[in-house]
């Protein structure tokens, strides 16, 4: 069905204040010289989009420049490649009353999304009257209160629709990466093979190893779920069996430890990957949760005068180098009145520094350290950009950066950078 587009002029223009969000009228075109139907006429006249109607979900297509939309004059009229404005609207020959069109209109004024010079498809999909039986409004898919992305930028779903190109480029990738992670251990940590056997090492690393389980499984259990929405799943079921996932992954790496010459099958490291996936699932299913998110940070223990951890085969178990976080949104903590930056969280580390086994006592050896950090809430603190990047800055805040903490151990010692270390002369170091 070709729709007609005809030229209405509103009586108010638009204007534009400097330094607030630009936010302005825009429907799309129902259709692209008959090829594309992004929305129908229906859609934008308020009927809701039927099951059968198909949306393009690929929302990283046709984005639409600011430069191409006059703010100052009307158009006189319009073509099927122009962007429709407030200036421009749609009447589908199933659009009987304009008035429906132009309150429609209005309505997807004070719901586009102006995304850095940009508006995305996804906004206008969203703001119109999608079939909410089938996809998640945006205004409902976060984090914490902060916008949550796709990787794939489509609309999260409530119900199953499998893309399956999708599905198996993002299926390769997955066991891609698992792969290439295989080969790596099996020529560093789990290169000389023994019969399977348990091996239990909770008074090891002094706790430092059970938090990067507890990390590792949280963090294996998000990509999943992000890999398994971008592939079709409902947003309810790529969680849960992303959080699986996640597990089984761990719990495949402790049995090849079963088998490694120097290593074995610990039973506390399988209860922290499991604590760590206990609690990704209740983040699902307790939202307060999500104001307290695992972070990891990870710097060679030598770029900070420190020792790497002496019987480390690889960064992964060099547990000297790495810091386990859990950071506060202190935004959502604390009483409005407060008016505490968004982007700002407080965090609480742990680390042990300089580990190492005493071949004199036979025993291991280590620093334990405590922090408390300022730390970044990057989904607040970095602009929006375009597609893969807003899902990017969202990963990317589950690594905690240098910032200034407080390090408690047997000196406490203020960090500018934390884990670095800032001198100024040979008397001061931050």
């Amino acid at each position: 069905m070709q729709s007609v587009l005809f030229l209405y002029k509103l009586k108010s223009n638009l204007t534009l204040k400097a330094g607030s969000i630009l936010r302005v009228l825009v429907l799309i075109s129902a259709c692209l010289l008959g090829n594309v139907k992004l929305l129908a006429g229906e859609a934008i006249a308020g009927i809701p989009i039927s099951e059968g109607e198909q949306i393009n979900d690929t929302i990283s297509e046709n984005l639409i420049s600011k430069d191409s939309i006059n703010f100052e004059h009307d158009f006189d009229y319009c073509n099927s490649e122009q962007i429709i404005t407030s200036d421009c609207i749609i009447e589908d020959n199933a659009i009987e009353n304009k008035n429906e069109a132009i309150s429609a209109a209005k309505n997807t004024l004070q719901n586009f999304q102006y995304i850095d010079n940009r508006y995305t498809k996804q906004s206008a999909i969203d703001s119109v009257n999608i079939d909410s039986s089938i996809y998640i409004p945006l205004s409902e898919y976060t984090i914490a209160g902060t916008q949550r992305y796709t990787i794939d930028n489509s609309l999260p779903k409530r119900v199953n629709k499998i893309k399956p190109w999708a599905a198996a480029a993002v299926g390769a990738s997955y066991f891609g990466i698992l792969a290439s992670l295989h080969i790596y251990q099996m020529n560093t940590l789990w290169n000389d093979k023994r019969e399977f056997r348990f091996f239990e090492d909770i008074n090891q690393d002094y706790f430092a190893d059970k938090f990067g389980h507890f990390f590792g499984a949280y963090f294996a259990g998000y990509g999943s779920t992000e890999v398994l929405v971008g592939a079709g799943f409902s947003y309810n079921t790529a969680y849960i069996l992303g959080g699986v996932m996640g597990l089984l992954y761990q719990t495949y790496v402790e049995i090849m430890d079963g088998f490694g010459k120097n290593w074995g099958f610990s039973p506390s490291d399988f209860y922290a990957d499991a604590a760590g996936f206990i609690y990704y699932m209740s983040q699902h299913y307790i939202p307060f949760l999500q104001n307290f998110t695992p972070k990891a940070t990870y710097f060679p223990a030598r770029w900070y005068d420190e020792k790497p951890r002496k019987e480390a085969m690889m960064f992964i178990d060099d547990y000297s180098s790495w810091t386990m976080w859990l950071s506060a949104n202190m935004h959502n903590l604390t009483p409005d009145s407060w008016k505490w930056p968004r982007w700002l969280n407080l965090a609480v580390g742990y680390a042990v520094r300089n580990l190492r086994y005493d071949e004199i006592t036979g025993e291991f050896k280590g620093e334990p350290r405590f922090s408390i950090a300022l730390d970044y809430n990057l989904a607040e603190l970095l602009p929006d950009s375009y597609n893969f990047l807003n899902w990017l800055k969202q990963s990317l805040n589950y690594f905690k950066f240098p910032a200034p903490a407080i390090e408690f151990g047997d000196v406490t010692k203020l960090r500018m950078l934390y884990p670095f270390v800032i001198s100024f002369g040979t008397s001061f170091k931050f």
